[in-house]
């Protein structure tokens, strides 16, 4: 069995609902359980990976499943699709527009599915002395090139919230951010954003990133107009979303092809099996995730780590 880490990159704000809330956001994003993160389970990216990938009804059979009432040749698919958790969040900022946030917890999570994928990805020998670097005292990092950008006075304002600028910018994030760009940034996207994420990418510490991502998201009324023309009492609803610019991280199993149509798509291996969803990745980069589709939410882009 194989395994590999798949990062997705939101392009417009996109709702991954958890169902009707209790507070005042109707229709709330998913998150952890236990760390609160925004997550987008597994089987809402199978599910949409299974409608737009593969059209063979052979093949997206050994890849994914089967569809319900095989019967005798029901069998599991060959990808198992684990929960994308967050790993960059954006933070509106007083000088720079914005930076890509993440936090200690976050990091030591990525760095365990790294552990768990073993060598079959390529390694980032930056990550453990980050981890090292802002284990040791809990403050602001910012990457060593991108301090100047953020810095307003003596002081670096995210949202509402003013850090005292540090002295110097942290240069195992300088070197974590430049290896990250070159995974999550396909080489289509924008050299811009490419170059500012390599500046721009801070650690918080952790209760300051926990209210970013609890209170920092996009939230938008919508209400439903009747037939008359006029809008329906009682239909006003406020709908969360997670950012654009938002980066995830999912990690998945590569399995042998199971079932009858396995050997006439020359699936029956692990690595014939990920070679095919190599090249689907490659030719279908971009999908739309979670609801309100019609109105343009939900666009990310797909890119596995080497």
């Amino acid at each position: 069995m194989l395994h590999k880490l798949l990062y997705l990159t939101a392009v417009s704000p996109v709702h991954n609902g958890s169902g009707q809330g209790l507070g005042a956001i109707d229709n709330p994003i998913m998150r952890q359980r236990d760390t609160n993160l925004p997550i987008i389970q597994g089987s809402s990216i199978k599910g949409v990976l299974r409608a737009t990938w593969e059209e063979n009804k052979e093949r997206k059979a050994v890849l994914f499943g089967p569809d319900t009432g095989a019967g005798d040749d029901a069998h599991s698919g060959a990808l198992c699709v684990g929960d994308a958790q967050l790993l960059f969040f954006p933070v509106r900022s007083l000088r720079g527009a914005f930076v890509w946030a993440t936090s200690p917890l976050a990091l030591a999570l990525y760095q365990k599915l790294l552990c768990f994928a073993g060598d079959g990805i390529k390694k980032m020998p930056s990550l453990r002395p980050l981890i090292e670097k802002i284990s040791k005292e809990e403050q602001l990092f910012v990457c060593s090139d991108g301090l100047n950008d953020l810095k307003a006075g003596q002081h670096i304002v995210l949202e509402e919230y003013g850090y005292d600028a540090p002295k110097e910018g942290c240069k195992e994030l300088a070197k974590f951010a430049e290896e990250m760009s070159g995974i999550i940034f396909p080489e289509m996207y924008p050299s811009f954003l490419k170059e500012k994420f390599k500046k721009h990418l801070v650690v918080l510490p952790e209760d300051d990133f926990q209210y970013f991502i609890t209170f920092a998201t996009e939230v938008t009324p919508n209400i439903r107009i009747g037939e008359s023309g006029a809008t329906e009492n009682g239909s006003l609803r406020y709908t969360e979303y997670l950012l654009s610019q938002s980066v995830l991280c999912s990690l998945w199993s590569i399995d042998k092809g199971r079932g009858k149509n396995a050997k006439d798509a020359e699936l029956e291996i692990a690595d014939a099996v990920w070679a095919a969803v190599e090249q689907l990745a490659e030719e279908n980069c971009r999908v739309q995730i979670g609801g309100d589709a019609t109105i343009g939410k939900g666009l990310m882009e797909l890119k596995f780590h080497p």
